[in-house]
């Protein structure tokens, strides 16, 4: 595996200096091993920092915005779904649970997650579409007919789950979470889905989840998945891993600085 030279800083500005997935990996390699040291100096386990809940709040404030209605509130354009917000914190604390962070991930399992997130909405919380016909706009590709979500979502769920793929945990999370964004299983909620699922596979892994808590990553991430639908997949998957690298070097200065709550 090649090895970034030494005088080489990766962070937010540098990452592109990893020309090559392989790069990439071995930062994320490094990066974890120096998390579980300073994690061992605060005797703190990882599934106990609380920053990670506040980043999740940070990217849903990013990621899920509502257009407000003009007429009605003319000099505001977004407004914040909090239930929503509220969701997607409950939801991670149920992933990062001790027990659940050992459970198989099945069809069953993703279609709960699904319901935690989409509870007391105006969306059916854990239920499958029943509509067919879906066009993704500016990816080129549709969503199979409703009959055959049950297949699909099986289909998806074994190649994440394969530890026999000649893909590793990483690539198998990130194929997991573009195939259900294009299936579009449910009615809505797909994507904020396909990422607590795919965090959940990472805890699972000993790897950190990937956060989408920049402001830049509102065009950005919708971005990666269009590439990934245009078989763009070295584009996409180097903006998810960029995210991950991104994600942990936060980490280590949180805990750096010992800004972490006991």
């Amino acid at each position: 595996m090649t090895k970034p030279q030494k005088h080489q800083i990766y962070n937010e500005e540098t990452l592109y200096f990893a020309k090559k997935s392989s790069d990439i990996r071995y930062i994320i390699n490094q990066n974890h091993e120096k998390i579980c040291k300073l994690l061992q100096m605060h005797a703190k386990p990882f599934l106990e920092l609380d920053w990670i809940r506040y980043q999740l709040r940070k990217e849903a404030e990013i990621l899920i915005r509502i257009p407000y209605d003009n007429a009605t509130k003319p000099n505001k354009s977004m407004w914040l779904d909090y239930t929503n917000i509220k969701n997607q914190e409950k939801t991670y604390d149920h992933i990062s649970s001790r027990n659940v962070t050992r459970r198989p991930i099945t069809r069953f399992e993703v279609i709960d997650i699904h319901r935690r997130l989409a509870t007391q909405t105006h969306i059916s919380p854990g239920r499958y579409r029943i509509s067919n016909g879906i066009y993704l706009m500016g990816t080129g590709i549709s969503a199979p007919d409703y009959n055959r979500i049950d297949s699909t979502m099986d289909d998806i769920v074994f190649r994440l789950n394969n530890a026999e793929s000649s893909k590793d945990f990483l690539a198998r999370a990130l194929d997991f979470h573009y195939e259900v964004f294009a299936t579009q299983p449910f009615d809505d909620f797909n994507k904020r889905t396909a990422r607590m699922v795919m965090n959940w596979f990472l805890l699972q892994n000993k790897c950190e989840p990937i956060l989408f808590n920049r402001k830049s990553d509102y065009n950005n991430y919708a971005a990666a998945l269009i590439a990934r639908a245009k078989d763009d997949c070295r584009s996409y998957n180097r903006y998810m891993l960029e995210c991950l690298v991104r994600t942990q070097e936060d980490i280590i200065n949180i805990l750096k600085n010992h800004a972490i709550t006991k």
